[in-house]
């Protein structure tokens, strides 16, 4: 899973302006094949599954929607693609949906695909980290710029972490028996081992956020509601498909996901799923998401000076596209 932050909108007139005027992709006249793309928040991985297996089972095909499902990287993130006009959906935290909504980015989040973060701090097995005021003399590699992690340090009486930027390698934390590392407890722990290093993690005490959260822009539901439905049915569709057939899903995944193989793939598609089938979603399906829950992530960020003003929950998600129960 990616380990990267939203960064600023250095252009956001630019980006308000091209969804102003948005792009006609997802339209089709006579009925017929209506073409669109999904972002992805990273490149493709477990957290990614559903739109895989929706693709290669012909669940968009089903509906007459031809999916392009375009990977991320660390030159633009999903918002900023979409944002800008390049796709039509994409994939996202709703931290960072709710960073952008505040800069004046229109979009708005339709499914999470994880219901609660597997986000983590990492350390050395047999190391005395208990909570996080016990990170004070320790080496933490994290996102430093963080707005959360910042208000973290504070809230934790933290004055003695030496902050280091996580630039993706767990090389520097492996050789440092002191250091602390973010990671995703789906993921990161089988990892390390399989380098030869034991970990134990410390869970986020303020992880209130969704993860992998589906989004479009407010002007693509109002012009083509139909395509906005019949892409999120065929999503969560490929999802209930992922969660029974995960290793059919990892060959799929392991065409496009750099790096990993079917053995990884398959232990992170089936550690996830506690964090995709819980909460909300075991009453009304995948990838319900509650105002209180949304509410609640808010706050953090406003607290956290992520976000400039109290945010209007009810205009950031909707739940309106959801297959009913």
């Amino acid at each position: 899973m990616k380990h990267r932050i939203l960064p600023l909108l250095l252009a956001v007139g630019a980006t308000l302006g091209l969804v102003a005027c948005g792009s006609d992709d997802g339209g089709s006249a006579d009925g017929g094949t209506r073409s669109t793309t999904l972002a992805l928040d990273w490149f493709a991985q477990p957290s990614s599954g559903g739109p895989y297996a929706a693709q290669a089972e012909g669940f968009y095909r089903d509906r007459k929607l031809d999916v392009t499902i375009q990977p991320g990287s660390a030159q633009a993130t999903s918002i900023q693609i979409v944002g800008g006009g390049k796709a039509q959906f994409g994939l996202e935290t709703a931290e960072n949906i709710l960073q952008a909504r505040d800069k004046g980015v229109p979009i708005v989040a339709l499914a999470a695909t994880l219901q609660k973060s597997p986000a983590v701090l990492l350390y050395h097995q047999g190391q005395d980290v208990e909570s996080y005021r016990d990170l004070n003399g320790r080496t933490v590699y994290t996102q430093i710029g963080s707005p959360v992690w910042q208000w973290q340090k504070k809230h934790y009486g933290l004055d003695d972490v030496k902050d280091r930027q996580f630039a993706g390698s767990y090389a520097p934390f492996a050789k440092d028996q002191r250091a602390v590392a973010q990671g995703y407890v789906t993921s990161s722990p089988a990892q390390l081992k399989a380098q030869g290093v034991d970990v134990a993690v410390l869970e986020n005490p303020e992880g209130t956020g969704y993860g992998s959260v589906l989004f479009t822009t407010e002007k693509e539901i109002r012009d083509h509601p139909d395509v906005v439905r019949d892409v999120v049915a065929a999503t969560v569709e490929g999802w209930t498909y992922y969660r029974d057939h995960v290793a059919q899903v990892s060959e799929v995944l392991a065409k496009n996901a750099k790096g990993r193989t079917i053995e990884d793939l398959n232990a992170e598609g089936e550690a996830q799923k506690p964090f995709i089938w819980t909460g909300d979603a075991t009453t009304h399906g995948f990838g319900w998401t509650t105002a209180a829950r949304w509410q609640a992530t808010a706050d953090l960020l406003l607290k956290a000076g992520a976000i400039s003003k109290p945010a209007d929950v009810a205009k950031a998600f909707t739940t309106d596209y959801l297959p009913k129960r």
